[in-house]
């Protein structure tokens, strides 16, 4: 008898549990995180991202890392938001062990990739260049709603938002509510392109444990919030013997090293057939604004990066001075580029197999890699990897550039 009502009470306790747990909506649970992440000042978390081969192939490195934060209004974005940054940990690819570190105290921007790589460190550093040096999977390691002045604005303002709460599990010790968001895109031959994100909320602090976007998955480990660190702690080292202080030429050097072309640079001239087969030269473009999208169908940033190119090409559609093109490149299968590309319904100018220009012209060595070009056939802009706000930073380049 006692063994029955221990089981009613359990009964009870779980429907009730379960029915205050079902009057919370996901838009509640996510506008309660955003919130509670825009009181953060300061944070100390660490990450444990999986390895996995990528839907496309593209291999996903583990890392382990331990990252520090401090929020600071008065900063310029240089890819970490307006925040001080200090980030330590290993990545793994290929089985391949490096230890890592970089920190961004305000001024310099200072790190150091491998074992017995020396400590470099950059003075008054753009968003270019902590992309180039860091590369895309450290570049984008970080949990973002943590410093961003807007939580989670990479779900907000690209198409038709949905929010849904799936289940609730267990994340370091926390009970999560697992939310997916989901943004809708309508491509120009009415196709429907879906981008997911999944998030764990945990129940007791509002803030997340756990991060899916379909290709990476990170666990979140919370140390400290909301403590004082003097700005002195973000600087990796005292200048001495054993850092390499780069300015001017040099940072250009280093962006070279990297793989990217310099700023104000002209590439060597290049012809070639686009998806249809019609001719284009780099000669045909001088005289108006080009964005160049190195990419390759078993590359998972890029495919993440097109809608948004799709969305530059939409945008520009009608100004005959904007031209937008993507060149595939390292396709084992030469028709797998240009089927994804049609399926998806991308509609700029596709040059297949462009393996030629990507190696000879632009030195490209990782994907996706992406030039923006002026009306002289100089580049204005070299990134590499792909970040969820890059639309609007492009759309900026471009406005310059057709002033």
């Amino acid at each position: 008898m006692k063994v029955l009502k221990i089981v009613f009470y359990l009964f009870t306790f779980l429907g009730v549990s379960s029915f205050s747990y079902s009057q919370e909506t996901a838009e509640e649970i996510l506008e309660k995180s955003n919130e509670i992440c825009k009181t953060i000042s300061s944070i100390e978390y660490t990450i444990h991202q999986k390895g996995a081969p990528g839907k496309f192939g593209y291999g996903m490195p583990k890392i382990q890392a331990t990252i520090i934060q401090k929020k600071d209004s008065c900063l310029d974005d240089i890819g970490f938001d307006k925040a001080l940054i200090k980030a330590t940990g290993i990545i793994t690819e290929n089985r391949n062990e490096k230890p890592f570190s970089f920190s961004y105290d305000g001024e310099d921007f200072m790190y150091q990739i491998g074992k017995k790589a020396r400590q470099k460190s950059i003075s008054g550093p753009t968003r270019n260049v902590t992309m180039g040096k860091l590369q895309q999977h450290l570049f984008m390691m970080r949990i973002f709603p943590f410093a961003e002045e807007d939580p989670y604005k990479m779900i907000s303002g690209k198409g038709k938002v949905d929010i849904n709460l799936i289940t609730t599990e267990e994340k370091d010790g926390h009970p999560c509510n697992k939310i997916e968001t989901s943004v809708t895109f309508k491509a120009p031959n009415g196709k429907e392109l879906i981008t997911k994100n999944i998030w764990w909320i945990s129940e007791l602090d509002c803030l997340p444990r756990a991060y899916s976007d379909g290709f990476i998955y990170k666990d979140i480990t919370l140390k400290k919030i909301n403590y004082p660190i003097p700005n002195s702690f973000f600087t990796l080292s005292n200048k001495n013997s054993n850092t390499d202080y780069l300015t001017g030429n040099e940072v250009e050097n280093e962006l070279t090293k990297a793989n990217l072309l310099p700023i104000g640079k002209i590439p060597t001239q290049w012809s070639a057939k686009d998806q249809f087969g019609k001719t284009i030269s780099s000669k045909q473009l001088q005289g108006k604004v080009v964005l160049l999208d190195f990419w390759g169908s078993w590359c998972t940033p890029c495919i993440q990066a097109m809608p948004d190119i799709q969305k530059l090409q939409d945008h520009y559609k009608h100004n005959p001075n904007v031209i937008i093109i993507g060149i595939s490149a390292g396709e084992r299968d030469k028709e797998a580029a240009l089927k994804l590309f049609k399926e998806k319904g991308y509609n700029y100018t596709h040059i297949p197999n462009g393996d030629d220009i990507a190696k000879s012209n632009y030195k490209v060595k990782e994907y996706p890699s992406l030039y923006i070009l002026d009306k002289h056939g100089k580049i204005a802009s070299a990134e590499k990897g792909y970040h969820p706000n890059s639309f609007e930073r492009w759309k900026t380049t471009i406005d310059k550039l057709i002033e």
